[in-house]
Parts: C-alpha cells; sequence; structure tokens
C-alpha cells in the first residue's frame, strides 16, 4: 500500500523543468532584493493576455508561483486538473545573470509545456499527455511566443547599438522580409545566444562537466533516428531558439501555431535534427 501511495503520489507531482538537473545557486550569484523585479511582472501579464484565448480554449486556468526561498536555479510547468502552473525558484530569479530577455525565454518555453503540441513528453500518459517535449516547448517559445509577444513592442530600441553576426543577418534576411519581421527574428536570435551562454554559465558549477561555448555559428550536428523528449545539449537548444525565430509560417498575427518542416539548408527554420525526427 505505501508503494502504491508513493507512485500515486508522483504521478500527481510530474512537472516539466527549464534545466535537467538541479543547481543550488551559491549565495554570492544571487542579487541581494527578494522582490520580484516589476519588469519580469509585466512581461507575465502581457504575454499572459496574449495567450489567454489560447489557455481558456483548452479549458485551462494559468497560475504562475514564484518560490523564494528555492535555492535551485529553474523553473517548472505543471498541472492540477484545470490548473495550469508555472513556477520560477529563487535560485533562478534572483540569480545575478538572470534578466528580462532570459525571463521572457523561460517562461515562454514553460508555456510551450501546456501549449507547445506534439512532439509530447510522455505521449503514452492519459494524465500527462499534455507535457510538450522539451525541444518543442523551446521552438514553441520563439516560433509563436515571442512573435506574438514582440509584434507590439519597441523592438527598434531594443535593437539599437547590438551586435548582430552575420548568420543572424543572412538568416532573419532569408526568412523575413519585412522590416518589423526581421526586427523579431533577429531580436529573437539574440535572446537564443543569451539562453545558450546561460545555460552553459551555470551549468559549469558541475563539477567535471565543461560544454562548449555554443554559438550561432557552430549547430550540432548530430542526427537523430527519433525524436528526444527529454532536455537536449546546450547547442541544440540554442538551435532550436534560433530556428524557431527564423520560421516564416508564423508571424504572430495568424491564430494557427506552425511548424516548419525539415528544410536542407542551414537556414530552413525547422526543429533541428539533434533531437527532432520527423516521421515522415
Amino acid at each position: 500500500m505505501k508503494i502504491l501511495l508513493f507512485f500515486t503520489l508522483l504521478s500527481l507531482n510530474v512537472h516539466a523543468d527549464f534545466l535537467p538537473q538541479q543547481i543550488i545557486t551559491p549565495s554570492a550569484d544571487l542579487i541581494k532584493s527578494r522582490e520580484i523585479p516589476l519588469e519580469f511582472k509585466k512581461i507575465q501579464a502581457e504575454i499572459h493576455d496574449l495567450f489567454l484565448d489560447d489557455i481558456k480554449n483548452q479549458n485551462g486556468e494559468l497560475i504562475v508561483n514564484y518560490d523564494h526561498g528555492n535555492p535551485t536555479a529553474n523553473a517548472s510547468a505543471s498541472r492540477e486538473g484545470n490548473l495550469w502552473f508555472i513556477k520560477f525558484n529563487g535560485g533562478l530569479i534572483f540569480h545575478k545573470k538572470f534578466d528580462s530577455d532570459l525571463y521572457t525565454a523561460i517562461f515562454c518555453h514553460e508555456l510551450g509545456h501546456h501549449l507547445g503540441g506534439t512532439p509530447f513528453k510522455f505521449p503514452q500518459s492519459r494524465r500527462h499527455g499534455w507535457v510538450a517535449a522539451e525541444g518543442q516547448s523551446d521552438y514553441f517559445a520563439s516560433n509563436i511566443c515571442f512573435k506574438r509577444y514582440f509584434l507590439n513592442q519597441d523592438n527598434d530600441s531594443y535593437l539599437a547599438g547590438k551586435k548582430i553576426e552575420h548568420e543572424i543577418q543572412e538568416g532573419c534576411k532569408q526568412n523575413h522580409p519585412t522590416k518589423l519581421d526581421y526586427q523579431i527574428c533577429v531580436r529573437g536570435a539574440l535572446i537564443a545566444k543569451k539562453v545558450g551562454k546561460f545555460l552553459r554559465d551555470i551549468g559549469r558549477t558541475r563539477r567535471g562537466h565543461r560544454e562548449p561555448i555554443p554559438t550561432i555559428g557552430t549547430p550540432d550536428q548530430t542526427i537523430v533516428h527519433s525524436t528526444v523528449v527529454t532536455h537536449p545539449l546546450t547547442q541544440c537548444r540554442l538551435d532550436t531558439y534560433f530556428q524557431g525565430a527564423l520560421c516564416n509560417l508564423y508571424d504572430g498575427r495568424k491564430e494557427e501555431n506552425l511548424n516548419c518542416k525539415r528544410g536542407h539548408e542551414v537556414y530552413s527554420g525547422s526543429r533541428p535534427r539533434c533531437w527532432f525526427h520527423a516521421e515522415n
């Protein structure tokens, strides 16, 4: 009976984390203030409003929680009935290197677990079949969430003075010829870089672990033969955010959530083959 109860409780607490491991943030890497920045709350409210109809259409109610005292640098998505949760731990939200771009990227990733669709992390589970795979949640973040959110933001000011490497300029020009769509693509690609660097930096706290520095110009060359639903490596995750920004089937104005199909070119905008395997 105790074993049965354990597995029952475990099944009720399945959640999807942004990081695959629980890394405790050293106190020296935490900001002194324990107040959630107003900018984060503003981003949360604006994105929530933009996706409110999508959530309601699935009979959901989104609740965002902040676990101030949890020292692990992570965020998660979970559900209890029709209540959809996104939670940020204190070790992440108060990390010195954590900023509004990273908040946007991770909030959109966790929202992607709820709304990103197939491939799913637990496709055979009746209770947890809603959880989009990790790579799909990254792709949803930049392909859908960023584009809808940045559509009415001040992208001129954001990009002013930013260094934009050739790969980002070329890819975004090929896929998004209009000024606004190009700006949104570039902004998403710059955030992709920031996500990759942050993941690599906090991952270095693990003893003996040193991933190469991820860059836009060095995509992961791995080709999987079946879709990986767990966390891809950091370079692959950066690639996924970048390709989502490049995808030109969705521009924030349409109702549909559209994924670019696999292409043969670097700037196809499709889900990278380092984690995604197309069945046809």
